[in-house]
Formats: structure tokens, sequence, C-alpha cells
């Protein structure tokens, strides 16, 4: 039975009746939570319900507002902070038979119309939205060991690395296919939300490994945008993420003793406030006074079981670090980074590690 073929009310009991009743009500409502695929004025569409939805030519997601019976404004996304829809660009008249919606769309009210004609469909609303990326290969660069070259997709402006060769084919593979992963989310994010950018590509690579990082900042129409900084590192042999903090001896959690040569996080803040000393009111010297760094002692270190979760990545020089302590207000400070020279990272380590470099 179709989701909209009509409940046949029979001679029931008392309390089966409003059940069965309640079930035909909820009829319209489940065929709206369908995804439909169709055109509509002539531009392809991919609609989730009767919520939102993109012309896949653009991408950029829009939303319905009902407006009345069968009738709905063409609005702004619900992440815009034009939600309220002042100004509709379009207008749905709709029909639905069974899983189709068909109509007319016009630009205004009373306008001429257009067809409107829907098919519900099993692929997700993402799904049928990514199908439709517009994808545009850049430049081939050489880092370390590996080749990459930079995958933009046309609508939402995101670009992102992709990985064309490497000292290990299958562990090049996986790791493709994390970054593809990435690729898909950060373009859903710029498709859906008022504003997304990041700026991610290859930091570093040699024998041993790859790591990519960079910041982005997203606007979801909410008070206020936000941003963040990300680092990951990959093993280019086996192709799994590298966790530099579970190679490391774990500190104490709250104040850490900068005199620990034997603890990789006091070497991390012996840095931090090096870097503290020549950066008066900048980030870096924000970090060491919100953790209470003074004389041998940052007093309150955020962790748990020793862990930050800090990004990290490597470099020619050591083993970068961006302490990630700073408000919302502070945002833009998300990414500075100090060294850790590796001879100070190999005191750290629980053992030795053939992924740091000779």
């Amino acid at each position: 039975m179709s989701r909209t073929a009509s409940l046949e009310l029979k001679p029931i009991g008392p309390c089966r009746w409003q059940i069965a009743l309640a079930l035909a009500l909820l009829a319209p409502s489940a065929l709206a939570e369908n995804v439909y695929v169709g055109k509509v004025a002539g531009q392809d569409v991919v609609t989730d319900g009767l919520l939102r939805f993109a012309y896949l030519r653009i991408g950029h997601e829009l939303s319905l507002k009902e407006r009345g019976p069968n009738l709905y404004a063409e609005c702004p996304s619900d992440n815009s902070r034009n939600w309220e829809c002042e100004e509709p660009s379009g207008w749905w008249e709709l029909r639905t038979r069974g899983e189709r919606i068909t109509g007319t769309w016009t630009k205004t009210r009373g306008g001429t119309g257009r067809p409107i004609a829907l098919q519900a469909t099993p692929h997700t609303y993402d799904d049928v939205l990514l199908g439709a990326n517009r994808v545009a290969i850049g430049k081939t660069v050489r880092t370390g060991t590996v080749t990459w070259a930079m995958k933009k997709e046309l609508r939402s402006g995101i670009a992102y690395p992709i990985l064309l060769s490497g000292p290990d084919t299958a562990a090049l593979s996986r790791i493709n296919a994390a970054l593809a992963k990435r690729f898909d989310d950060a373009v859903l994010d710029a498709l859906t939300m008022e504003a997304y950018e990041t700026d991610e590509k290859i930091l570093y690579a040699d024998e041993h490994v790859v790591a990519l990082g960079g910041k982005s900042a997203e606007d979801g129409g909410g008070a206020h945008p936000t941003g963040g900084y990300s680092a990951l590192t990959w093993n280019l042999h086996s192709g799994e993420v590298v966790d530099w903090e579970t190679l490391m001896r774990a500190a104490p959690d709250g104040a850490v003793d900068l005199a620990r040569d034997d603890l990789f996080l006091a070497a991390v803040l012996r840095e931090l406030q090096r870097a503290a000393n020549h950066d008066d009111g900048g980030c870096l010297s924000s970090a060491a006074a919100i953790m209470q760094c003074h004389d041998r002692t940052c007093a309150d270190v955020p962790s748990l079981k020793g862990r930050t979760g800090w990004p990290m990545y490597p470099t020619g020089k050591g083993l970068a670090v961006a302490p990630d302590v700073y408000s919302e207000t502070e945002r833009g400070c998300r990414g500075e980074t100090v060294v850790v020279p590796w001879r100070e990272v190999r005191r750290g380590l629980k053992e030795p590690s053939d992924l740091l470099p000779k």
C-alpha cells in the first residue's frame, strides 16, 4: 500500500478507531518527509519533503514556507539571516498524488505559471545534492613523497586536496577516501549554511606521513559566526590516522610542571612561554595567560587523562601544536602554533616510533 493510500475505517473498538484516525491524519505528514527529485520551472531540483530544497545547478539551499492550503513560498534557507522571507523568490502551488507532487511555479502571486513535477526517490537529500557536484582539478604539486592537487567544487567554491601518488597504493586509497568524506562534508556545509569556507591543504609530507590542516569559518544564521582549526596526519604505509598524543607519555591533569623533560605537554608549554615572551598582547600570550603559565608551572591546562585534543602536525623542524584554549571572541587565534623540536618530541615518546623523521 502506498504512503497516501486511503485507510478504510471498519467498525472497531472505541480505542482502535482513534488510533486508525490518527494514522489517517498523519499520512500527508509522512509524505512530506520524502525526498523528491524532478523539475521546477524547467530546473532540476531536490527537495527534503516540503521543508528545504535546492536547484541542483546552483546548489545553495532554499526553504519552503507554507502560506496557505497547498501554497508555499520559496524562501532563503532556515540557516540564513533572512529566514523570515519578506520577499519570496517564487511561489509553489502543489498537488500530491501518491509519491508524486505536481503543480505550478510562479515568480509572483498571479504571475505566469510554469510546471512543477516531482517524484519521491530512495536517495538521501545529501546524496542527490552531492551527485550534482561540478568539480575541477587544479595543478599538480609535489610535497615530500606525495603528489597532490586541489579538487574544487564549482557551485560551493570549496577546494580540497586529493592525493595523486604516494609510497603505498592501498594506503593512498584509504587516505583519499577520508579526504573525499571531508570534501563532501565541506561542500554540504557551504551549500546549506549562510556562509562556510575552509583553507585546509597539505601541510607536510615525508616518506612516513602526510599532514593536512587549515582554518574553517561558518555562519549558520545564529547569533554570530564561528570558526575553528583542524590538523590531521596519516601514515602513508597504513592509511591510518596518526594520533600524536597517544604516542606520548600522559601528563597529569591540571597543573603541569614545565621542568619535566620527559613530558611532551611540558615541552609544548615551554615553547608556548618562549613565544609568549615575544608576543605581548597576541594570541600566544593570551593562551599562556588563560592557562596561568608562570615561571615553571602552567596551573590550569585543560586536559583529560593527559590528553588535550589540540591539533598537531609534523613540520621539518618539529611537531607543530595549536593550543585550543580560546573563547569564541578570540576564535581568530585558533590555529596559532608553536613548534616542539623533534629532539624534545622524542623525549616525550612512550617508546621509539619510526613515524618521526630521522
